[in-house]
Formats: structure tokens, sequence, C-alpha cells
């Protein structure tokens, strides 16, 4: 069964106080005017310019702690704003190799498809090999069949070990929606699904009574079923 986990504020509350202040203090201002900021256009269904820099000044910092959140709040003000849409395609755009990658973070299954091709697209053949990494995910993250052709491209051509090897995972991922590579006793097989990913071996013998593709179906189904959401509450 799909999960829909509700973040209210008294969650947050909580988690500035036994966590926030006691590691990191110093943020806790930075943290709370971005927050604030989020909850208000939230609250109102008006996106100030004023609020929208208060966020997007923490999606584009470099403590982890404020920009892992900040990115999400700009996913969702993403899905209805053009102003935030606007302020992630330039963080795509920005100088700083983390500031592209944070505006990747930005992106959810729910953000306006044009914002998604015009932040992913270009990031497959970034000058930095984390981006370009980072991209890959992405595109298999959501399921942007689109990015494709420009993947494989990059494939052919790619220098870096590690976006190679993303890029070979998430292809057929993407392409097929599963990997089933041989084994002696049967496949290991990778699904993917909104749920996120599985994997896990399949014997012979449950290959040749289910076949593929009613396994693969089961997985995707279980993924779907199985899916958490996570609502942060105005």
């Amino acid at each position: 069964m799909a999960l829909n986990v509700q973040v209210r504020d008294a969650d947050i509350e909580r988690w500035i106080e036994h966590y926030l202040r006691r590691r990191r203090p110093e943020l806790e201002g930075r943290f709370r005017a971005a927050w604030d900021a989020f909850r208000r256009a939230r609250r109102t269904g008006r996106l100030r310019d004023d609020d929208l820099a208060l966020i997007a000044e923490a999606a584009r910092g470099s403590e982890a702690v404020l920009w892992q959140n900040a990115t999400s709040w700009l996913a969702t003000l993403a899905m209805k704003h053009a102003t935030a849409q606007a302020e992630v395609d330039a963080m795509s755009r920005d100088a700083l190799a983390r500031v592209r990658i944070a505006a990747l973070g930005c992106l959810g299954r729910s953000s306006p498809r044009p914002l998604v091709t015009s932040v992913v697209l270009p990031a497959l053949t970034d000058k930095s090999s984390r981006v370009r990494r980072m991209a890959a995910d992405t595109a298999g993250r959501l399921g942007l069949r689109e990015a494709l052709p420009a993947m494989q491209r990059q494939r052919r051509v790619e220098k870096d070990a590690k976006a190679r090897a993303t890029l070979a995972f998430e292809i057929p991922l993407l392409r097929d929606g599963y990997i089933a590579k041989k084994t002696a006793g049967g496949i290991d097989l990778t699904v993917c699904g909104r749920g996120g990913v599985r994997g896990g071996h399949v014997s012979a013998d449950e290959v040749r009574r289910q076949g593929l593709d009613k396994i693969v179906a089961e997985w995707k189904r279980d993924l779907e079923e199985n899916a958490i959401t996570i609502e942060e509450l105005p």
C-alpha cells in the first residue's frame, strides 16, 4: 500500500531541537528563514521575491543540512510558480558544479516536464563528471525517456568511470524498465518504478514458470504499491 508521510511544523521543530541546534547551531537562523519563507508561500499561494531569494540562497549553499531541505522546497514551489521554475533553471547554469547538482535535486516526478528536460539534457554533457553522473541518475529516477538518445551518445564518449557506470545502469532501466543478468541458477533482476528500484535473484525455475514479463510486472506493481510520498504541510 502506498504510504503518504505528512511533515508538520511540530516535526520540524523537534528536528531543529534535537539535531540542528545541537550539531549546527550557527545554521538555525538561515534554516528557519528559508523554512518560514516556504511555509508562507504554501499558506498564501503566492511566492514573494524576497521569500524565493531566502529559499534559493539555502538551496545554493554548500551546507548539506540547508540545500538538502531547500531543494525539496524549491521542487514543490516549482510545480506551480514560474519564478521558482526560473530559479531552478538559473541554478542549472550556475558557474559552481555543486549548484548545478542542486538544480537537479530540485526536480521531481511532478515537476513541469519542460523544466525537467531543460535542466537534465544539458547536464548530461556538463563539464563536471559529478553533474553528468547526477543527470543520468535523475533521468532514470524521473523516467525521462526523452533523455535516452543523449545518454546513449554520452556513454560512447564518457571518460569518467563512475559516470560511465551510471549511464550503463540507467540506460537499460530507462529503455526497458529492468535489467536481467543471467547467472548459473537463474537471473539477477533489477526493476525500477515510481517507488524506487528493486533488485534480487530469480531462479531459473521461477522464470520458466511465470515468464520474465510477468515477474517484472509484479515487481513494478509492488514498487508502486509501496511508494512513499512526503507531504510538507503549510
